[in-house]
């Protein structure tokens, strides 16, 4: 279902209902209400409005989501130690309470791990970030409606995880913007 945008929650869209109800008003003579406005201007102005500030509003506020923290697409590589079995995770993105990724094995739920973050080029564990986690949830993996041999894994970092999650997502993040 695609998301519709609401015009009436936004104060600088109202403001312009309000503009074009004064105005066409004036045109017309008499009074022509706030509903009669709104919807003419929707129908008039609206996607071309919605263009342009939507589009402005991406553009400045990087950090505006509904979600208490910003998740980010996890550019490095992760791996997932249980007991001594390190295994090799896909991941999907990150923020500062979850870590989202795909495995090959099914993991139970509550189980703590190690999570390695390294940079997908190297080939040891040299210059890597090692944390506690524990596994929230997991879920079979469905691509196009086939169910895979794949999980969807969500894990939790340890509080210790989150000064080191802060300076990869900023890292991250800021590569991201200047590559």
């Amino acid at each position: 279902m695609k998301k519709r945008f609401s015009f009436l929650k936004d104060s600088r869209a109202l403001a312009e209902i309000r503009k074009h109800k004064w105005i066409e008003s004036e045109k017309r003579g008499q009074e022509i209400g706030f509903a009669t406005a709104a919807v003419d201007w929707i129908k008039k102005y609206g996607e071309a409005w919605k263009k342009v500030y939507l589009k402005e509003d991406k553009e400045h506020d990087l950090f505006i989501e509904k979600r208490r923290y910003r998740r980010f697409p996890l550019n490095l590589g992760l791996v997932i130690k249980k007991d001594q079995i390190c295994l090799t995770a896909v991941p999907n993105d990150i923020n500062l309470e979850a870590i989202s990724c795909k495995i090959v094995e099914n993991l139970p739920t509550d189980t703590p791990v190690e999570i390695i973050f390294k940079h997908k080029d190297s080939v040891n564990y040299a210059n890597s970030i090692r944390c506690n986690a524990r596994i929230l949830r997991v879920s079979p993996y469905h691509k196009h409606g086939l169910l895979n041999q794949e999980y969807n894994l969500v894990l939790i970092p340890g509080e210790a995880c989150r000064n080191s999650l802060k300076e990869i997502l900023t890292q991250n993040y800021v590569s991201s913007i200047t590559n």
